[in-house]
């Protein structure tokens, strides 16, 4: 969850001039989408071919372009985007680009004055190309002439490139305020001149005889580059409809004027309601493209919360007034199935002010006369995850949600807080419907003011509207009353507030156990009089005298009393109060349920809220134990027996706070209990070892390999379903050794086992592979690595799995290419690495597979080389007496030898032969001598 740790700015957007393609989530068929700051113009040039991403599916959008890369970009546009057959010059036009794989491109765009070199007859085609003499290349595809324009050689020849490159109609630079033309530029950028110079129109000279000669003018035509180039006209019209099939992943949108072919795999649905152009193909397909706003209207950005009442027969939206046309049109959440008209601005406000929260999306556009006629508006519902798997996320209220099926953000985890909105068609019908999942901002501080009538929190001096969703938190706030100068942490969507919650919502400090008092009959006789000893909630225990107005010992509190104190300033405690109210907790009736978080079935446990447990059976030396509860698991009451024998409830104090949550509780329980957490070890069991006499009793004795080293279990029935060699177990452990098979379980989280590729410890990063390959007997990673982060308190367990036995420390490695074992387990909790096993032997696979290259059942596959082929040279004509040789090229990747350019056949000593042709040569009919071989031909 995204928490700015302060508050928020939250001002509505401005009016916007949207004049940019949208294409859909930062280019989003890029592996580092994320980092594409103009996703628009990259988008289109990777549809048109122009500017490719790299081999591993990244962009790079940060790397820099060079002279080369960049020759080639500005080709690709002159030739719309095909790979056009080119042919270079016999001597080449520069020197350093003889061998260089842009040479075609080079000389390509030299011959046409598009580029120039360094003026020492070199190209440097691997130096880093600047914004400006991008901007130089584009301009002369656009038809601007380098000579006329003085775009080189001149003393000025960056200005005058600038000047132009600035001027209106051509606007190269357009969305790239933070760029210096001087400086190089990022492949990102690039993308973004050349978007922009597809844009402009290609200018035309217009020659004119004057008594000076002939004068050349260059004026706009009417093409665009891109229609000049690529043979692609923009359509335009009103965005009305979307629909989308969740199985082919396509939207298809309504856009009046336009027929035919609209599918299109990118979610453009925040340009509903206005005008769009639409980029199409020129063959019968008509393949989208790209579809971006038509730049002809003015949008408007606002909440719904921000309506006012109309002003006359003008709209009021955040003070800033604005003129209505004669009908406007709502629609919401993408659908043309919700439209609505209203005239005049009473019937509009009215339609605004009901059209959804306060902080759902409100867009208004205004046409070319300035007036509004269209207004959009995405209904957001604030909720939180309640469950997260590797492929399913569930959201409370919406119901279950395939991750590939929907645009959900990837970090999200169970228990964040979340708003989603349903598009396309808003149908409850989640098959049909498109969901838009992502986490919403926090921010925490000090409440310093609220108005339970108004519904305003002022947190930090800022105010804040309150539209919440109380039970969204654990701790959530569910009235605005008494809470001034609590520290909080508020959730907000466009600004308001949905969730709010107190920040660190701990045990009540006030509270404490009595283990001891002076004059009690199960007091230290250490003790002085009028003395008690506490053990606080932090764990500590402390001495003090008692203040004589408080409660006193013998009268008021004995040993084993939850109670409140005050510690005063000359030192002594005051005992206050006595916890008298208990819940009655049958024999085998929970006491405290870790899925619920329940204490006794009378309240949720605040976070941080504390338990104080007695875990001795002898009446006579308690042993009081304090614990977080939400550390431990559910434990339920024992059979507890009172002086006749008589099965009696098991009494559980507890104090709540005002919200009903559980702050404090205690119980006589006389037995230990476990935790989910810290204390609790978790290993592999290396062997059964027998069985054991403890006392009078006989135990199954199992060693265990754990986190914390070797530890001996003594089970009192032999279960192994759930302990026996070679079985991954969590357990706490028992100071006795002794245990029942239910106080073993499956380690925390989802396992997972890999062939570990990389591991960062510094970054806190593994990365893996689910599948390999092998070749020549190699194994290597099948596809892309996985990526995943790692906890900061990662805990790592070393297992020998092939002989059952402890590990050494040998790191995080990467997994053994010669045999190809899986060697790690991982074990994720809410998306992150908590756990790993890693496998020692090198003799198997972690889960004991000792088939190489198997992970998880799945055996490696035969790895395809994409040869890359380069000529021996070898070639050797036969002769008349003589075999010769077929030319032959070798791989470096794999080293093989082909006889073929394709590496479809592996060259032999047999294949790779001419044989000789035995035609023999004779300078004339009477001579018997072959000239070539000395054959004599009397001889046959």
């Amino acid at each position: 969850m995204k928490n700015l740790k302060r508050v928020l700015s939250l001002g509505l957007a401005s009016v916007m001039l949207l004049g940019m393609m949208v294409m859909g989530a930062s280019a989003a068929t890029f592996s580092d989408a994320a980092d594409i700051k103009n996703d628009v113009a990259v988008n289109m040039m990777a549809s048109l071919n122009v500017i490719n991403g790299k081999d591993d599916g990244s962009f790079d959008p940060n790397g820099t372009v060079t002279r080369g890369e960049m020759a080639k970009m500005i080709t690709m546009i002159m030739f719309g985007g095909e790979e056009a057959v080119l042919t270079t010059s016999g001597t080449p036009r520069f020197t350093d680009v003889t061998n260089h794989w842009a040479r075609k491109y080079i000389e390509y765009c030299a011959g046409k004055g598009i580029i120039a070199g360094m003026g020492d007859n070199t190209f440097a085609p691997d130096a880093k190309v600047t914004g400006t003499a991008a901007a130089k290349m584009a301009l002369v595809a656009l038809g601007y002439d380098a000579k006329v324009y003085k775009f080189e050689g001149d003393r000025d020849w960056e200005i005058n490139i600038n000047n132009v490159a600035n001027s209106k109609g051509v606007t190269l630079y357009k969305g790239l305020k933070a760029l210096d033309p001087s400086q190089p530029i990022t492949r990102d950028q690039a993308a973004q001149i050349l978007y922009n110079a597809l844009q402009a129109y290609v200018v035309e000279p217009t020659y004119t005889v004057t008594s000076n000669g002939i004068e050349t003018e260059y004026n706009p035509g009417t093409d665009t580059l891109l229609v000049a180039k690529f043979d692609i006209t923009p359509e335009e019209g009103k965005m009305t409809g979307v629909s989308y099939d969740k199985e082919k992943a396509i939207f298809t949108y309504t856009i009046s004027g336009v027929t035919g072919n609209t599918d299109f795999a990118e979610d453009v649905t925040d340009l509903f309601g206005q005008e769009v152009k639409i980029i199409r193909t020129n063959d019968t397909d008509k393949k989208v493209l790209g579809i971006y706003a038509s730049g002809d209207e003015t949008v408007v950005t606002s909440t719904v919360g921000k309506v006012k009442d109309a002003d006359g027969a003008k709209i009021n939206v955040d003070g800033t007034k604005y003129e209505i046309a004669e009908t406007v049109t709502l629609y919401k959440n993408a659908d043309s199935a919700q439209k609505s008209e209203s005239k005049g601005s009473t019937a509009v406000t009215t339609a605004l002010k009901g059209a959804g929260a306060s902080y759902d999306t409100l867009k208004l556009i205004l046409n070319a006369d300035g007036k509004v006629d269209t207004v959009t508006v995405i209904n957001q519902v604030a909720s939180k995850v309640t469950n997260k798997t590797a492929s399913k996320i569930t959201i409370q209220g919406l119901g279950t949600l395939e991750l590939d099926e929907h645009d959900i953000e990837s970090d999200l985890a169970k228990g964040d807080v979340v708003v989603y909105t349903l598009t396309v068609d808003n149908k409850a019908d989640l098959p049909k419907a498109r969901a838009t999942v992502k986490a919403v901002d926090s921010i925490e501080g000090k409440v310093t003011g609220y108005n339970a009538t108004k519904k305003t929190v002022t947190i930090d001096g800022t105010k804040y509207d309150v539209e919440g969703t109380p039970n969204l938190t654990e701790n959530a706030i569910t009235a605005l009353k008494d809470i001034i100068g609590d520290e909080v942490t508020a959730y907000l969507v466009s600004g308001v507030v949905v969730a709010l919650d107190k920040s660190t919502t701990t045990a009540d400090t006030s509270y404490a156990m009595v283990t001891a008092t002076n004059g009690n009959a199960t007091s230290s006789s250490s003790l002085t009089t009028g003395r008690v000893r506490l053990l606080l909630s932090d764990g500590s225990s402390e001495e003090y005298n008692v203040y004589k107005e408080g409660l006193q010992a013998d009268s008021g509190f004995v040993s084993g009393d939850l109670v409140k104190f005050s510690v005063r300033s000359d030192g002594t405690v005051k005992i206050v109060s006595k916890v008298a109210d208990s819940a009655d907790v049958a024999k085998d009736s929970t006491i405290w349920d870790d899925s619920t978080k329940k204490i006794a079935n009378v309240g949720v446990a605040a976070t941080g809220a504390v338990i104080y447990v007695n875990v001795s059976d002898d009446a006579k030396n308690p042993e009081w134990k304090v614990y977080n509860v939400r550390d431990l698991r559910t434990f339920k009451a024992l059979d507890v027996k009172n002086d006749q024998n008589q099965s009696v409830a098991t009494k559980v104090f507890h104090v709540t706070d005002d919200s009903g949550k559980v702050t404090v509780a205690a119980v006589d329980y006389k037995a230990a209990v476990y935790g989910t957490t810290a204390d609790t070890l978790w290993g592999m069991v290396l062997s059964y070892d027998g069985k054991v006499g403890i006392g009078d009793t006989e135990y199954f004795q199992y060693t265990v390999w754990t986190n914390a080293g070797e530890v001996t279990v003594n089970l009192e029935t032999q279960d192994t379903s759930k302990v026996d060699a070679g079985k991954l177990v969590q357990f706490d452990e028992a100071s006795d050794k002794i245990y029942a098979a239910n106080d073993f379980k499956a380690i925390t989280g989802s396992s997972t086992v890999v062939a570990v590729n990389e591991y960062s410890e510094s970054d806190r990063v593994l990365s893996y592979f689910t599948a390999l390959e092998v070749s020549d007997g190699t194994y290597s990673g099948k596809g892309t690595p996985t990526t995943v982060a790692v906890s900061k308190d990662l805990e790592v367990l070393y297992v020998n799995v092939k002989d059952k036995k402890a590990g050494e420390d040998i790191g995080i490695n990467e997994f053994n290419s010669e045999n190809g074992f899986a060697n790690a387990m991982i074990y994720v909790v809410d998306g992150i690495v908590e756990k790993v096993i890693i496998e020692t032997s090198d003799k198997c696979s972690v889960d004991g597979n000792t088939t190489e290259g198997t992970i998880g059942g799945t055996a490696a596959t035969e790895k395809v080389c994409e040869h890359k082929l380069t000529s021996n040279n070898d070639a050797k004509a036969a002769t008349c007496g003589a075999a010769g040789t077929k030319e032959t090229w070798t791989c470096s990747e794999c080293s093989k030898t082909f006889i073929d350019n394709k590496g479809t056949t592996e060259a032999t000593a047999e294949n790779k032969v001419i044989p000789a042709t035995g035609s023999h040569t004779y300078d004339d009919d009477s001579d018997m001598t072959c000239n070539v071989c000395g054959h004599d031909r009397t001889n046959g």
